[in-house]
């Protein structure tokens, strides 16, 4: 097997209330959505994409705000931006980045949403026509129930392929082995959604990078242990961080990347 490049890059920025980043007890539970908070808890954090190019087909992953958030939040996202403050700065809208790299959406192979909230599935609109839309089978189902987090019609007429980790593994976890040579594999890392996907990258001499999503919100997550200040399942996310931070010990470990940490630029990244 050839080389195998990810490339990483910001789909979006979102101003949030910091307790967003980390899970804290506290006499406000919903201090997450910055409601009864002064600005001064307001943080700007990254929303980010990534493309893997694979001797075997180009995989994207996760598709950060549609443009219409640049002149029409209100009326794209409604009551939820009490939740976030979403930013597109131009060029950075996922048809743009394929542009700017000379794709289009019909060079991209598979298109993975590691989970379904807004700043993961808002561009999806831009490059819906992507031969195979993946999500996995337990986000789908939980999205069909919980009307208020998750926004269906951003995914409005899309066909999704719908999997489930089950079918191979990987480091001690259920999985589904993208391509059937042991190099990509999608690993549901519940906790912050109930079907949250993470990706693992690996090269034929076993080492490895991990593309976690929001299994943890920043730099310090994985270190410190902190689980997100969103839960679908706090037990379930505790043990999702806790696999990670297993993982990051290994020598062959050569990078776990958080969706929304601000430590992470732009890069390209060679197994």
């Amino acid at each position: 097997m050839t080389e195998i490049k990810i490339q990483h890059f910001k789909t979006g920025m979102v101003e949030v209330d910091k307790a967003l980043l980390y899970h804290q007890e506290s006499a406000n539970p919903i201090a997450y959505t910055g409601l009864f908070r002064s600005s001064k808890h307001r943080v700007l954090i990254p929303v980010s994409s990534y493309l893997i190019e694979h001797p075997k087909g180009r995989v994207l992953i996760d598709t950060g705000w549609s443009k219409a958030v640049r002149k029409e939040a209100r009326k794209h996202l409604g009551y939820r931006l009490f939740f976030s403050k979403p930013y597109l700065p131009e060029g950075w809208a996922i048809d743009e980045r394929l542009s700017a790299l000379g794709l289009s959406e019909k060079d991209i192979d598979y298109l993975l949403l590691s989970h379904l909230d807004l700043d993961h599935v808002g561009g999806l609109e831009h490059v819906k026509n992507v031969e195979k839309i993946l999500v996995n089978q337990t986000e789908w189902e939980s999205a069909k129930k919980d009307k208020i987090r998750y926004m269906s019609s951003l995914w409005q007429g899309v066909e999704f392929t719908k999997f489930k980790t089950d079918t191979s593994q990987i480091f001690g976890k259920k999985s589904l082995d993208l391509f059937g040579d042991d190099s990509v594999h999608l690993v549901e890392t519940p906790g912050h959604s109930l079907g949250l996907t993470s990706v693992v990258v690996k090269n034929s001499k076993g080492e490895f990078i991990v593309l976690a999503s929001d299994v943890g919100y920043a730099g310090d997550s994985l270190e410190k242990l902190k689980i997100p200040g969103v839960l679908a399942d706090k037990s379930a996310a505790v043990s999702s961080l806790v696999w990670l931070k297993d993982l990051s010990q290994k020598n062959n470990c050569k990078g776990i990347y958080f969706n929304h940490d601000t430590n992470k630029k732009d890069s390209i990244i060679i197994l």
